[in-house]
């Protein structure tokens, strides 16, 4: 949430105000998936591509079957042999929102 304090006249005249946001983006070397440059992307083993591990649990009623996003390749599937970092970066930027 933003809050921006506004006098009684610049809400009444309008005005220019500038605020920072931060924003989380894709990085630009590996375009997010955190691997390194030239390397290509592998099925991951654990969930099989699907991106969901499908687990058991015994309960009084009997066997109950759950799925729940892989752990090893957060939902994509793919995983990088090779990885050197999140993929991601948060950015500082100024806008203009009103005028």
């Amino acid at each position: 949430a933003v809050s921006i304090t506004l006098s009684f006249e610049e809400a009444a005249k309008g005005c220019e105000k500038t605020i920072k946001v931060t924003r989380v983006e894709a990085c630009g070397d590996c375009g997010g998936s955190g691997a390194e440059k030239g390397s290509s992307p592998k099925t991951c083993g654990h969930c099989h591509g699907s991106g969901q591990v499908v687990v058991t649990q015994q309960t009084p009623f009997g066997p109950m079957q759950s799925a729940r996003v892989c752990e090893h390749c957060g939902g994509k599937g793919k995983v990088y042999k090779n990885t050197y970092h999140k993929g991601v970066k948060q950015t500082f930027t100024a806008k203009k929102f009103f005028k």
